[in-house]
């Protein structure tokens, strides 16, 4: 399974859209997606203006669409996705509802992405990207220009951990 796509109904008795890899899928194509956002442990990465979650390689993406249903309200979506990139999540998402005829806000999509891409988060797993890194060493310097006797303290105590660090057990 690379994806699974569910869309509720534009019409008040018709069905909801089910897609697997982009072809037609079936209730228990919904049912294993509804099963793995049960069971797997995600991490929340943007709550809006998509909800995008993680985990691994996998990701699940919940919104609305600019498309509306019977009573005019925004039809909403659910999309899980396996993915190597945060661009490649949304091309695979706006390709699968394009099979519907249905599409994304283009601003809403380049805003999550962009909230994507200055999180903390790479697609290969939690990690500390340099911008992040720079910005926390920065505020350190700052820090410790502001106040030297608790650096000089902090200095003390970093030295007395990497000498034992280094000593071994001995």
């Amino acid at each position: 399974m690379k994806n699974i796509l569910w869309v509720q109904t534009k019409t008040e008795t018709g069905f909801d859209a089910i897609l697997k890899n982009g072809e037609t899928g079936n209730q228990a194509d919904y049912d294993e997606m509804r099963q793995l956002k049960k069971t797997t442990p995600w991490e929340q990465l943007t709550p809006e203006p998509y909800n995008v979650k993680k985990h691994e390689n996998m990701f699940f993406v919940q919104g609305y669409l600019e498309d509306v249903d019977y009573l005019s309200s925004k039809l909403p979506f659910e999309f899980l996705c396996y993915s190597v990139s945060f661009n490649e999540l949304f091309d695979n998402l706006k390709t699968v509802l394009a099979r519907l005829n249905y599409s994304l806000n283009e601003n809403d999509v380049n805003r999550t992405i962009s909230r994507l891409k200055n999180s903390n988060v790479s697609v290969k797993g939690t990690c500390l990207n340099m911008d992040f890194a720079v910005s926390f060493f920065e505020k350190l310097i700052t820090f410790c220009k502001k106040h030297p006797v608790v650096s000089f303290i902090v200095a003390v105590l970093f030295a007395l951990l990497a000498k034992k660090i280094f000593q071994g057990n001995n």
